[in-house]
């Protein structure tokens, strides 16, 4: 008689804790869906021959950042959440008609912060082995992906001089 009220309360903690992995994978994939490499290849870029190995490298980021997504949504379903919807920043609105070498150090920044979130977020998953795993492969490619930027502006920092 005494198990099935606390059967009842675990099953609360369980779903309780699930409802904590899905937020916390939710709120990965808006910070993902945020990023810059996908609005680059939506907006109009000059590419100049010094900048063309960034457009490659903005290219894939964004490939990648596709993968992600549809990876992370994959986890949330499998969990019983709802993905979070696409949403813009708007203040990546102004990406048009600029030099790519211009933006890629605000491509940097966002790849940073999109690197801070992943591991803060990897390093709470960490009782769901599964989306740990997946979070913490995708902070290791966008790390990957933030020191190719850094030498590319630095490449281009001194080419300038």
């Amino acid at each position: 008689l005494l198990t099935r009220p606390i059967v009842g309360v675990v099953g609360i903690f369980a779903i309780m804790f699930m409802v904590q992995v899905v937020d916390i994978l939710n709120r990965v994939l808006s910070a993902e869906q945020g990023g810059l490499a996908e609005r680059l290849l939506e907006s109009t870029m000059f590419v100049s021959d010094a900048s063309l190995q960034g457009a490659e490298l903005v290219r894939r980021m964004a490939g990648e950042s596709r993968r992600h997504c549809a990876a992370l949504a994959g986890m949330v379903t499998l969990l019983g959440g709802a993905p979070a919807s696409r949403r813009l920043d708007a203040l990546s609105s102004d990406l048009h008609f600029h030099e790519l070498g211009f933006v890629l150090p605000r491509v940097a920044a966002a790849e940073a912060a999109l690197v801070f979130e992943y591991r803060s977020s990897a390093s709470v998953l960490g009782d769901v082995p599964e989306a740990a795993k997946l979070v913490s492969g995708m902070a290791d490619a966008h790390e990957k992906n933030l020191l190719q930027l850094r030498k590319l502006i630095g490449v281009q920092a001194g080419a300038r001089a």
